[in-house]
Order: structure tokens, then sequence, then C-alpha cells
């Protein structure tokens, strides 16, 4: 075990630990760890910590986490499972920990193809997957076969761009009390509620980011016309198939 006021050590069992940093900072140095690859920081909006990423599939799955409503929260290198494998002792950090209540979801975004060449990398994970199942803690892989259209990943670049921005708890209320009354409204009816924003229509996108209680049309464009509606889970397409791997 850890003696370290720094982190936090979990025992799951015989052999087996989850640690953390208390700080909730990652716990890898990937630009150490990953010297020939193109590290890049993501300054997330929704979690309000920086993500970092090695792969265009991990940017690609940043983009779906800080747009789709049902992710409360993310961390990028979340913590480091220590467990044995073929009697050694090994050790698995995720790429990725999403907060999707009620759970804490570990995730791994990893090529297929990638694991069909590397069958240990792939024993591991099947481990790992074991691991957090007998605990009752979902743990997914994903590839990009898991990703949303490209009109939704469009949309979802935009609306991560536009709504970094704060908007007054008084213009939310009339948003959202509008489409209490009406269902759904065009992104610029919207945008005319707000009173206190030098760019109402970033102010409302920034609804989508932050208390995440609307959702808008994933057409690919986002303009005035762009439907906006109260969230639905049915939405998330991250919950439309978590049964893939949970």
């Amino acid at each position: 075990m850890i003696e370290n006021s720094e982190y936090d050590d979990i025992e799951f069992g015989v052999d087996v630990r989850e640690i953390r940093r208390r700080d909730g900072g990652p716990m890898r140095d990937v630009v150490r760890l990953h010297p020939n690859l193109e590290t890049r920081m993501f300054p997330s909006w929704k979690s309000r910590c920086p993500i970092y990423t090695t792969l265009k599939l991990e940017r690609q799955y940043v983009t779906v986490f800080e747009v789709d409503g049902a992710v409360e929260s993310y961390r990028s290198q979340p913590l480091t499972l220590k467990f044995a494998l073929d009697g050694q002792p090994v050790e698995y950090t995720p790429d990725f920990e999403l907060r999707i209540a009620p759970w804490n979801v570990r995730v791994e975004t990893k090529p297929k193809k990638l694991l069909l060449r590397n069958p240990q990398l792939a024993k591991k994970l099947l481990v790992v997957k074991r691991l957090y199942q007998s605990r009752g803690i979902p743990f997914w892989v994903l590839d990009k076969d898991r990703l949303p259209s490209s009109d939704w990943m469009e949309s979802a670049a935009e609306i991560s761009r536009l709504g970094k921005t704060e908007i007054d708890p008084l213009d939310e209320y009339r948003v959202l009390t509008a489409l209490r009354r009406y269902g759904e409204l065009p992104l610029g009816a919207c945008a005319a509620l707000v009173q206190s924003h030098a760019a109402p229509i970033n102010g409302v996108l920034s609804i989508i980011l932050r208390s995440r209680r609307i959702e808008a049309e994933m057409s690919g464009t986002v303009d005035e016309t762009t439907l906006i509606r109260l969230r639905r889970l049915s939405s998330s397409p991250l919950l439309a198939a978590r049964n893939h791997d949970s």
C-alpha cells in the first residue's frame, strides 16, 4: 500500500489495488510516457480540468464526452489499477473515467485492429474488465464504431467551441421556462431571451456543457435555426450503446 498523502490507495481484494491522486490529476505523465506521440491538452469546460490525449480516437471521444449530456464530468488517466496477470504484478491506467450517474465508468479507447495485433494487451483488458465487473463497476473499451455520426460530431465540435462561456442564471431560467412551454425552439429564439450576454447564442450553448439541462439538434451545422429542447436521456450516444461493455 502507498504511504503517501498525495494518493488514495484502495484495496479491491487480494493483490488488487486502485490508486488515485487526491488532487484529481492524471496518474501518468503522457508526454514522458509517449515522447514520440503528439500529446494535446484540451481544457474541458464541462469538467473544469485539463484533459490529455495522444491519439486521434481519444480526441474524438473527448468531443463526445464534452457534449453528451449524460456525462456529468470526466478525467483523463484518472487512476492506476495494480493486479496480477499470469503470476506477475502489472499495472493498468484507463484513458478516461466518466461520471454517468449512478456510475463511474472506466474507459479505454482502443482500435479493434490494434487489439487483434496485440493479444497480450487484449488479454490484459479482459482481466481488467472482469475485475471491475465483479465489483459492479462498468468498464468500456471503445473503438471508432461506437462514435456518433459525422453530423453529430460536427455539431458537438461547434457546441464545444462556442459554448465555453458563462450564462446569467436568470437568462438560463428564461430559456428553460420557454422550452418547458413550447417543447423546442430554434437557437435564435432561445438567444432572444438572453439579456445579459454579449453573444447570446454562445450563452445558450453553454447550458449544454455546464448545467446539461438542454440539448441541440445534432445535424451538423449549428446556427440560429438549430432546434433546442430539454435534454433527454434517450439522446445520449453513450447510453444508447452502454450495453456493449457495461
